[in-house]
């Protein structure tokens, strides 16, 4: 099945993490201000408020999709990432292709203790958004790549 996550055992999945609705926070601020302004400057008959109102709900289901279907899991292998509405499989990165790890985090978002961590690879970067802790969870992919590089290491020396 496309739509199913890959199944870990208990030991060797890390962390499971989700997009948290406070990273969303500009969104459904958007989605307010236009349901207020389409009801109470220009009206639910006019073209102008009517316009709003639909704005505002697209963006809004977009921001709910995003959250109930994008997952990422840290695992002792690997990344595996499902992004956006519209994804239906986990994309897998490797420790080995990872280069750093940014985080990003606007004011409003340091008070929300959410960011946006990017893992950038020699060929593609990769957004993960919406997380909590975004530090905690940099520092664990660090310690999971050091682990994987030193399991890789040890096994090459039996072989």
């Amino acid at each position: 099945m496309p739509n199913s996550p890959p199944v870990f055992p208990k030991n060797i999945l890390q962390k499971k993490l989700k997009p948290k609705i406070r990273h969303y926070w500009l969104l459904f601020f958007i989605f307010v201000l236009s349901f207020l302004l389409s009801f109470r400057k220009y009206g639910i008959e006019s073209p102008s408020g009517l316009f709003l109102l639909s704005l505002g709900g697209i963006l809004f289901c977009y921001a709910v999709l995003t959250i109930c279907i994008s997952k990422y899991l840290i695992t002792q292998n690997g990344l595996f990432l499902r992004q956006g509405p519209f994804s239906k499989t986990f994309k897998k990165v490797e420790y080995n292709d990872i280069n750093k790890i940014l985080i990003r985090q606007s004011f409003i978002q340091k008070r929300l203790h959410v960011g946006t961590l990017k893992v950038f690879t020699n060929n593609l970067t990769y957004s993960l958004k919406g997380i909590k802790h975004p530090h905690q969870i940099r520092e664990l992919i660090n310690h999971e790549k050091v682990s994987y590089n030193e399991r890789r290491a040890l096994l090459k020396n039996i072989l």
